[in-house]
């Protein structure tokens, strides 16, 4: 028997095992489907470390061949990739769990960009329907918004973890001197959105914001030109109007349905777990029993040891965040916006930030509120 026939009968037999591949396949994500389902009836996150592991014990242990060992660990790590990115779509596309804003009638709230953008998703997630939402070009813009009583509320982005901080927003928060009095964990699945008729080898120029374009720089590579957007829904407007085939932008499946794009690809995203943390700003500081983490920004002293005699202040609770932000005016001098589990609110925390203000050049107090869960 030569060479063909041989082959041929490996293929075929390869092939077999291909079959039943995909049928076992296809039953552990109709089974992943109910798993998140369950999930996300008892606030269960995606994520079971412990339950992964054992999988991968279990499924090596039953190997004949202990070579292969190593290839099925990764096997399998593949496979539950697949399965959480399923899980979280799933909890994604779900009907979003509306926040104790939601309580709020007619509430007037300020957000960045136009329909379709992240901030409106935020937005109308976090508030009644009631709500009157009204949009801004600029975060100095929603503020000034705020001050002049046009709204009683600021969507804010602040940080997302794939790219950091948002620290414009930051800045201006800092600046104006108002409250952060609840935040908003929003999952982010970015898609490349096209003109109807459009195919994805068609695609030269992609339009985003610069934030959606880094947190895509995978998929974007080195293939197409990216142009800056004021923020994704921008962009989507943009190649609505534009109706060319050869340009497309990244945004949500949201804004691509408002602006009559088709999708071209989804979850183009670096990580599968891209999430942007928002905060909802007020004049007034929010004070409830369900207040549990708490922002501030400080201005440490010019001297050795200072930023450590600071953290030795907090030793005691679990700081969230540390970050240093330049001082305008003041070259090379820097100023701390720290996030930390705690009420203010309660003794011993009102005790350690009256240590923090007797030894910072400066303090300023950003707000006090409940902590939401990724």
């Amino acid at each position: 028997m030569g060479y063909d026939e041989q082959i041929k009968v490996l293929r075929e037999r390869i092939s077999d095992v291909d079959s039943q591949l995909v049928s076992l396949y296809e039953q552990r994500m109709k089974t992943i489907d109910d798993v998140a389902k369950l999930k996300q009836q008892f606030g269960k996150d995606v994520l079971d470390a412990k339950r992964e592991d054992d999988v991968i014990s279990r499924a090596t242990s039953q190997l004949v061949d202990k070579n292969l060992s190593q290839a099925t660990k990764e096997f399998f790590r593949a496979i539950m990739d697949i399965s959480k990115k399923n899980q979280r779509k799933l909890l994604m596309d779900a009907s979003p769990v509306k926040s104790r804003f939601a309580e709020i009638k007619n509430a007037r709230v300020g957000y960045l960009g136009i329909l379709g953008s992240y901030s409106h998703i935020a937005t109308s997630e976090s508030f009644d329907d009631s709500a009157v939402l009204k949009n801004y070009q600029s975060f100095d813009a929603i503020l000034e918004g705020l001050k002049n009583d046009e709204v009683d509320y600021a969507m804010l982005p602040t940080e997302n973890t794939q790219t950091g901080s948002v620290a414009s927003a930051i800045d201006a928060l800092a600046r104006y001197g108002y409250y952060i009095v609840g935040e908003k964990m929003l999952p982010v699945a970015h898609c490349l959105l096209g003109v109807p008729g459009a195919k994805i080898e068609d695609i030269k120029k992609v339009y985003s914001h610069p934030q959606p374009i880094a947190q895509c720089s995978e998929f974007l590579g080195d293939k197409y030109e990216a142009y800056s957007s004021l923020s994704s829904a921008h962009a989507a407007k943009t190649v609505a109007d534009m109706q060319e085939k050869s340009t497309a932008c990244i945004a949500s499946k949201h804004a691509g349905k408002i602006y009559g794009l088709q999708v071209l690809a989804h979850d183009i995203q670096n990580e599968d777990t891209n999430t942007t943390r928002f905060v909802v700003v007020a004049k007034q500081p929010y004070k409830g029993d369900d207040c549990s983490k708490t922002s501030i920004v400080i201005m440490l002293l010019h001297k050795p040891r200072a930023l450590y005699e600071m953290l030795e202040v907090f030793s005691n609770v679990n700081i969230l965040k540390l970050e240093s932000r330049p001082i305008k005016d003041r070259q090379f001098e820097y100023q701390f916006h720290i996030d930390f589990e705690g009420c203010i609110y309660e003794r011993d925390i009102a005790e350690m930030i009256e240590r923090v203000k007797q030894q910072s050049a400066g303090y300023t107090y950003l707000g006090c509120y409940p902590k939401e869960s990724v």
